[in-house]
């Protein structure tokens, strides 16, 4: 009886484990026989409980099922994943660092978030786990971004680790992004401590404003020992996610491109244009992944009074703007600077924008101006 070639799977002490081969494999009941009991993606992580081939197949265990899988859709290397939730109108992303890292960069508005990580990793199973920690990303307090957390919160198979956000949380009162000084936001929630101290106080639950709060709070009913950290462009780069980061002899790093704050008077802050919704847009979390060659920009909601702004900070070093992918800022939205878009220079743009929302994204000026700006352009 043969067994599966090793440069087919990979070993750690006595693990075994592989990667599923393009485009994707389909995990069956027994060794023979067609019944399907989970259908895998290109990329999902595959654990080896037996490398013996039995009938071309061999016994595995991915995504909470167990049971068996061609021989021949096995890999031993693992893809970098950037999945585009389809959450309706907001963002969701589910990123998959070729190491096993798992992040939820936005979650949208309704629970289509846990409905996919649901069905992704058949937590409706009864011995289901996930086995590994999560780490989250928000990249500004409007809800079509963060609000779909609550139900990825709440669900205790799921171990979130560390979130990471902008800086700026949403609550009831005066200067509901924090104290104001001199044109700058300076009331930042920069830590765990912060941020407990500002979601655990009721009187911020309660209310006109307090839904961000109301979110974050669910985050500690599963997860007490859960890290909070502002993201910020002086930071460079994310936890673990440096230059120095290496995964398959490639660099792969995760690089904070703003928001951008700003020291005045001893203090940091953001700049504030006295517009609630501009302000918590324009200072969404950016970030660009780089994987070996490929480059791709998650840019949250950036808007065009900031997308200014941006595109000025980087004047004189605009390849540090420029990427293969991006995933378009505020959703197809007419509210972009030119310049930005320019230097952005994508070859493809994923748009985020709901079926039957009332803002009519993409926009027509967006689109053309994403196909101008576009690679192709000037390559």
């Amino acid at each position: 009886m043969p067994n599966l070639p090793l440069t087919q799977y990979n070993t750690k002490g006595t693990l075994k484990y592989a990667f599923v081969e393009y485009p994707s494999a389909k995990i069956y009941s027994l060794s023979k026989g067609g019944t399907m009991k989970n259908h895998l993606l290109f990329g999902d992580y595959v654990k080896i409980m037996d490398d013996k081939i039995v009938d071309k197949r061999v016994k595995v265990r991915s995504r909470n099922t167990t049971g068996w899988i061609k021989a021949t859709e096995l890999r031993k290397d693992r893809i970098l994943e950037v999945n585009f939730v389809d959450i309706g109108q907001g963002d969701g992303c589910h990123l998959v660092t070729p190491d096993d890292q798992h992040i939820i960069i936005d979650a949208g508005k309704t629970d289509n978030m846990i409905r996919y990580l649901t069905w992704r990793f058949n937590l409706l199973s009864r011995n289901s786990e996930l086995g590994f920690p999560m780490d989250i990303v928000i990249s500004h307090s409007d809800a079509d971004h963060y609000l779909g957390f609550s139900d990825v919160f709440l669900n205790k198979k799921i171990n979130v680790q560390n979130v990471y956000h902008n800086g700026l949380v949403e609550r009831p009162g005066d200067n509901s992004l924090g104290k104001v000084e001199n044109g700058y936001i300076t009331g930042l929630v920069n830590n765990t401590s912060d941020m407990k101290a500002l979601i655990e106080n009721p009187s911020n639950r309660t209310g006109t404003s307090s839904m961000y709060c109301k979110t974050l709070f669910k985050s500690l009913k599963h997860n007490p020992d859960i890290k909070f950290k502002a993201l910020q462009e002086a930071d460079e780069y994310m936890p673990k996610f440096n230059a120095q980061n290496r995964i398959n002899e490639k660099e792969f790093s995760i690089k904070v491109l703003a928001p951008l704050r700003v020291k005045k008077n001893g203090k940091q802050g953001l700049k504030t244009i006295k517009n609630l919704g501009k302000d918590k847009n324009g200072h969404s979390v950016v970030l660009k992944l780089k994987y070996g060659n490929a480059r791709i920009l998650l840019g949250g909601d950036v808007n065009e009074e900031f997308g200014k702004i941006i595109h000025e900070h980087y004047k004189d070093k605009l390849h540090e703007l420029t990427v293969d992918v991006a995933k378009a800022c505020h959703h197809g939205s007419n509210h972009f600077h030119y310049g930005f878009i320019e230097a952005i220079n994508a070859a493809g743009t994923v748009i985020s924008s709901g079926d039957d929302e009332s803002y009519s994204h993409p926009r027509p000026d967006a689109i053309g101006t994403l196909g101008k700006c576009g690679y192709g352009l000037n390559h």
